[in-house]
């Protein structure tokens, strides 16, 4: 029975490469991780300000918001259709009295100047137009609920913040060790395999 045959060893080249490669990867794997420690150790206060920075503005409009919806909630109440009428009667009576004689004669010995339905006419204009042109509180209230939604997604995005830089600087080591050890048993086995064919050679050569 004939012995198999035996496969042919890499040449020593081939293993000085591994073992270039393996010092190469050791490197790159420890720059790897100081490069992602450092970044994030860099990077997470400026994010964190940001964020900080993002809460006090929408909480600032939040509050804004708040405030000015209060403010507008009894215009919402003299804004109906039947106060919007009697505002803009109220406007046409001082200008037809302005504009017909006899009344305006009336309303002069009764002690009502023309300046004075001027006034009248001039503030229930003025009255109409702000209950027609004021913000409506429905819209407001959608404005609102949207603020506090993104100040909700922005405060827990700055509770995370810190639990993911060291989660992921965590990761990064971990992978980083494991990729260093893969590299430096490569190494170990180039040289191993080196010194056996070095032994080889010098086995092979007479004495």
């Amino acid at each position: 029975m004939t012995p198999a045959p035996t496969r042919p060893r890499p040449p020593a080249a081939f293993w000085r490469l591994a073992r270039l490669l393996g010092g190469l990867g050791i490197g790159l794997s420890v720059l790897l991780t100081l490069g992602t420690w450092g970044l994030t150790l860099i990077f997470a206060p400026q994010l964190a300000h940001w964020l900080d920075q993002a809460s006090a503005g929408l909480t600032n409009l939040n509050t804004g918001l708040e405030q000015l919806t209060a403010s507008l909630a009894p215009l919402d109440l003299l804004a109906r259709p039947e106060t919007l009428d009697a505002v803009r009667t109220l406007g046409d009576l001082a200008a037809q009295a302005r504009s017909a004689p006899i009344i305006g004669l009336f309303l002069s010995q009764n002690g009502v100047t023309d300046q004075a339905l001027q006034g009248l006419q001039t503030v229930a204009g003025n009255w109409a137009e702000l209950l027609e042109h004021r913000p409506s509180l429905p819209q407001l209230r959608a404005e609102q609920a949207e603020v506090q939604g993104w100040l909700t997604r922005v405060q827990q995005a700055r509770q995370w913040l810190t639990p993911a830089v060291w989660l992921l600087n965590l990761g990064a080591l971990l992978l980083g060790l494991w990729f260093l050890a893969g590299q430096w048993a490569l190494m170990r086995l180039a040289g191993e395999q080196l010194a056996a064919l070095t032994q080889e050679k010098q086995a092979e050569q007479p004495a």
